[in-house]
């Protein structure tokens, strides 16, 4: 009886991130609500010096009534296309982060509606944000032929940075997915001090 009510009182009393993914072993966990579903991400991708971690999808995912997604992958920015811009090895200042979010974001194929990059927060720790839209012109829901989408880049070691990309059939749905990013642990954190032209 002992043993069962020092269980149940260590149960109550852990901390949220003992139950969360470790993405990144000692820097980035992840603690899914019960909506997410982990699935697999179909091998590792290194597009762009990008690597996919984990895809979550919503439960109720459904192809003809609601879409929600989201993806976080681990990206090494001096893996960029640009080396005269960026250089592997050479630690880049907030400027050139920001700038190399907003590359990408811009050569994602089709993405419309892409927005400046701004500052954000994600789990208290300091972001960059660019939020733009996927068109689906074959999305059976009226009036939702644009998926918003958003794409958060915080810093967690020189020139990495944990990208945490969601996308929705809809806004209602896209606030939903915000809901999760307080649930990111992030316990070796870089800080990213401040987007391009933007003062934090």
């Amino acid at each position: 009886m002992r043993l069962l009510f020092c269980t149940i009182l260590l149960t109550m009393l852990a901390p949220r991130w003992a139950h969360a993914e470790e993405l990144v072993p000692g820097v980035l966990a992840f603690d899914p609500p019960a909506f997410l579903s982990g699935i697999p991400s179909g091998g590792d991708s290194t597009n762009g010096g990008s690597r996919i971690l984990r895809r979550y999808a919503a439960a109720d995912n459904d192809p003809r009534t609601s879409q929600r997604l989201l993806i976080v992958s681990l990206r090494e920015i001096g893996a960029a296309t640009d080396p005269e811009k960026i250089s592997t090895g050479r630690p880049l200042d907030d400027q050139a982060m920001g700038a190399a979010l907003q590359m990408a974001v811009n050569s994602i194929r089709n993405a419309v509606n892409v927005t400046s990059v701004t500052n954000a927060e994600v789990s208290g720790q300091a972001a960059w944000l660019v939020t733009y839209q996927i068109p689906r012109p074959y999305w059976q829901k009226p009036d939702a032929e644009l998926f918003p989408s958003e794409v958060y880049w915080v810093k967690i070691q020189t020139n990495r940075v944990a990208e945490i990309k969601l996308i929705a059939d809809s806004a209602e749905h896209l606030q939903t997915l915000k809901t999760c990013l307080p649930r990111f642990t992030f316990t070796q954190p870089a800080p990213a001090t401040a987007a391009p032209g933007i003062s934090r």
